[in-house]
């Protein structure tokens, strides 16, 4: 069973609201000040509670994120953070400090994939029309140029080369905004982005999750593609 308890002050008064969570049951159990307000149980999906404390209303959701459950409470609006995800300070982005040998590996390898495709193609085209080789030659040129540009511009090819044989740099400041935008390049993919001092990151669904518009952070990141390596949130 899982457990978050936040505390805060309303009317003057601290307050603790604390949540036990059956993932395979979906029973919850809300506390306010070690008093049970509130038992209840959905078996899939997310759920919304509403309560009042000293007058003060409060919200707490209980987000469904694929396997997981993630738990968010506002106090009058306002978003409090659970203890546990106090906890989490520094958060690794991917693989870390090797995720730019990562990236630059995984377009090599797609580059490579391509060719190879065409190879077999045309030798196809070849073995069925009976054409010389020169056609072969003009295919493959075609096709690998072709992969060539899409890298180059949507994929941040050659910024990703030159990061690899660079040193990271670190950027400080306030999350102005967070999103999550759908892409359709060579396949459908969801990305995660966060803007800090005006500069715009993508980072993994994990580490995105657990950030907050209005968290101080520091990223540490590759300057040219913007390969974000670690995200150390601040106000913990």
């Amino acid at each position: 069973m899982a457990k978050e308890m936040w505390t805060f002050t309303a009317r003057d008064k601290s307050r603790t609201v604390e949540l036990e969570h059956g993932y395979w049951s979906g029973r919850a159990i809300i506390t306010v000040d070690g008093e049970e307000i509130e038992r209840s149980k959905k078996i899939t999906g997310g759920s919304t509670h509403n309560f009042q404390i000293s007058g003060v209303p409060c919200i707490l959701e209980i987000i469904e994120t694929g396997f997981r459950y993630r738990y968010e409470l506002f106090v009058d609006g306002e978003y409090v953070l659970g203890e546990k995800a106090r906890q989490i300070r520094y958060m690794r982005n991917g693989l870390g400090a090797l995720h730019i040998y990562f990236r630059a590996m995984l377009y090599s390898y797609l580059l490579f994939f391509v060719l190879v495709g065409a190879v077999i193609v045309a030798a196809i085209i070849a073995s069925v029309t009976g054409q010389n080789y020169a056609l072969i030659v003009v295919f493959l040129a075609v096709v690998f140029y072709g992969a060539l540009y899409y890298f180059t511009r949507h994929a941040k090819f050659w910024g990703i080369y030159r990061d690899v044989f660079s040193g990271r740099t670190k950027i400080s400041g306030h999350v102005s905004r967070k999103w999550v935008r759908t892409s359709h390049n060579m396949y459908t993919t969801r990305q995660h982005w966060i803007k800090v001092n005006g500069k715009s990151f993508e980072v993994f669904g994990k580490v995105h999750e657990q950030m907050r518009e209005g968290d101080e952070v520091t990223i540490s990141y590759w300057p040219r593609s913007a390969t974000v390596a670690s995200v150390e949130r601040l106000n913990v």
